[in-house]
Order: C-alpha cells, then sequence, then structure tokens
C-alpha cells in the first residue's frame, strides 16, 4: 500500500498470477517482447477498489525487465528490473 504524507490510501498493490492478467495486457507484452516470459505479475488498486494499472517483471532472453501498463494495457514505462 502506498500513502501520502498525511496518511491517506492512495494505491494497492496485488500479486496475481502471470495467469490472471488480462488478454489486453499480455497481448501488449507479447507485442512489445514476443519471446518473454511474465515472472511476477501486480495489479494496482485505487483506493476505491477499481484498477488503475498493472506492473509485470519479464525475463526477455539475458534481460529482466519491470513494465509498468494502465487498465486497458497500454505500456507506461518499460525499466531493468530491480533485484
Amino acid at each position: 500500500m502506498t500513502y501520502s504524507a498525511v496518511g491517506a490510501l492512495l494505491e494497492i498493490e496485488e500479486t496475481i498470477q502471470p495467469d490472471a492478467l488480462p488478454p489486453a495486457v499480455t497481448d501488449a507484452i507479447k507485442k512489445a517482447h514476443p519471446k518473454a516470459t511474465v515472472t511476477e505479475a501486480e495489479k494496482t488498486l485505487k483506493p476505491d477498489g477499481s484498477v488503475s494499472g498493472y506492473e509485470v517483471e519479464i525475463k526477455d532472453g539475458d534481460k529482466e525487465l519491470e513494465i509498468h501498463l494502465d487498465a486497458n494495457g497500454k505500456i507506461i514505462k518499460t525499466k531493468a528490473s530491480e533485484d
């Protein structure tokens, strides 16, 4: 969970199984990284419980990447995974 400086809940991250990702998210990952394997997945929720996006860790050859996607599967950010 992420809170503001005054203690208000801003965001909840919930670990999910990679096969629980919605098709739009898996399609976007496959399009950007066709040979990648999803190793970890998180669903990001707003304080009201609605989905705001997803954070996915993938292994693509020798690279490990973290991909942030919005609720519709649009890739917002990709960075090297921090282990």
